[in-house]
């Protein structure tokens, strides 16, 4: 059977058929081991630390990925750093804005606004959202990686971008006011696509719906 993950990029594949020629995948990035904290009133960050391990890659020519390894990160700054504010929150659901920031090993940075949906799947907060205004800085400079591999991140479609969070997990409880969580283990996956806000709306749809099904996966 395939991995629910794939079967979303297929299906936002499907979704992308509609649209120009020029709307391919362009690239994405996944991060695990990550850690998260929540404030017990709507401060939420996830970020990297010692032993968090990922990728950045390139889905069109020329491609490639920039690997970021367990104990390669940076003095104490976030290189990875997710941060929203959550509200509207029931026992099933919430509510997340905010931002979103990669950097390399040369401090080149990728950044993005967030906005989506938090739900509680067996106690675990799990999202699922957009990423609008996607850049890139320097313009012209690769995204470089722990390993000394690199990617450009120059593309014949200008910047900015959009895209989705397929999904941004937390290992700790549901988020509950007065009760500040601080955890290790979740995880990351985007995918950066500028195509219309209409199909990124079907994607946060599909992220969500697979989402759920990944507990029964």
């Amino acid at each position: 059977m395939l991995k629910i993950r794939t079967l979303l990029i297929i299906c936002f594949a499907l979704l992308c058929l509609g649209a120009a020629p020029a709307m391919a995948d362009l690239f994405g990035f996944s991060f695990s081991n990550i850690r998260s904290t929540f404030d017990g009133g709507n401060a939420f960050q996830s970020m990297d630390w010692a032993n968090t391990t990922g990728d950045l890659y390139r889905n069109v020519a020329t491609t490639g990925t920039a690997s970021f390894d367990s104990g390669s990160w940076g003095m104490g700054l976030e290189d990875l750093l997710v941060q929203m504010t959550i509200s509207n929150i029931t026992a099933s659901t919430a509510d997340g804005i905010g931002t979103i920031t990669l950097k390399d090993i040369q401090g080149d940075t990728l950044t993005a606004n967030v906005g989506g949906v938090w739900q509680n799947l067996a106690g675990f907060p799990v999202f699922a959202g957009t990423l609008g205004t996607v850049t890139y800085a320097p313009a012209t400079n690769t995204f470089d990686g722990h390993s000394g591999d690199s990617v450009s991140l120059v593309f014949a479609q200008p910047q900015p971008w959009n895209g989705a969070i397929v999904e941004l997990n937390m290992r700790g409880s549901w988020f509950t006011a007065g009760a500040p969580t601080n955890v290790t283990g979740g995880s990351i996956d985007a995918s950066v696509v500028p195509v219309p806000a209409a199909l990124l709306l079907g994607m946060l749809g599909l992220s969500v719906a697979g989402i759920k099904l990944r507990r029964f996966a």
